[in-house]
């Protein structure tokens, strides 16, 4: 539905990676990240990268970043984002992460230049980016860990598709991908919330984003043609 690389932002990445220094001493990396990490800054629409915390903390304590309690720390190895994916073979899905997962906790979110230093240095993988995102009234930005799965629904098919689509995209953009999805041309159609069998209000398609429009995860919707 989406293009998987885009999303994931890792196309780029992998094609940047030979421009990145090398740096095997550990104390030369953990100058390098530390200064990075202090000037990280949010941006709209700019990806960023998980990789799971617990590595990430070990990274820190390795470079020196932090204080560690103990005295010989080992090698972080390589990023393994396999445990916070639901499926790390299937990239189709912009690598779904599971469910329930607590920043800082389960997984860190990097800015792409520590990313592609980690990536470089350590190796691993997969590469899992996300977009940032801005959400509510008071349009705080923030990292979409998790895009809106939502549930079309056809009067034709038994069977709900499920439709994986971030929050800050505008109605009038999810509706082209909604028919691009279902394969529409030139058909005309229409989208509404769907609650227990029974049609609700229809979606108003324009500027608006899906989380300004109320549209919320796991929200059922019934596409209908004129």
């Amino acid at each position: 539905h989406q293009h998987p690389h885009k999303m994931s932002g890792k196309k780029n990445i992998e094609e940047e990676l030979p421009s990145i220094e090398m740096v095997n001493d550990k104390k030369e990396q953990g100058e390098i990240i530390k200064d990075l990490l202090k000037n990280e800054k949010m941006v709209k629409g700019d990806i960023w990268y998980l990789v799971p915390t617990k590595w990430f903390k070990n990274f820190k304590e390795y470079a020196g970043i932090i204080r560690s309690h103990h005295r010989d720390i080992e090698h972080p190895g390589q990023i393994c984002n396999d445990n916070i994916l639901v499926n790390p073979n299937d990239e189709s899905q912009q690598y779904q992460l599971k469910r329930a997962l607590l920043n800082d906790y389960d997984y860190s979110v990097v800015s792409r230049p520590v990313y592609m230093r980690l990536l470089k240095w350590f190796g691993g993988g997969p590469t899992v980016g996300r977009p940032i995102i801005e959400v509510g009234y008071v349009k705080r930005l923030l990292v979409e860990a998790y895009p809106l799965k939502l549930k079309l629904t056809l009067p034709s098919k038994p069977q709900a598709i499920n439709f994986i689509v971030s929050r800050a995209t505008p109605t009038k953009l999810f509706k082209e991908k909604v028919a691009e999805c279902l394969g529409y041309k030139n058909e005309k159609f229409s989208i509404f919330s769907y609650h227990l069998q029974m049609k609700g209000k229809e979606v108003e398609i324009g500027d608006k984003s899906l989380d300004e429009s109320r549209i919320s995860d796991g929200q059922k919707l019934l596409v209908l043609k004129e």
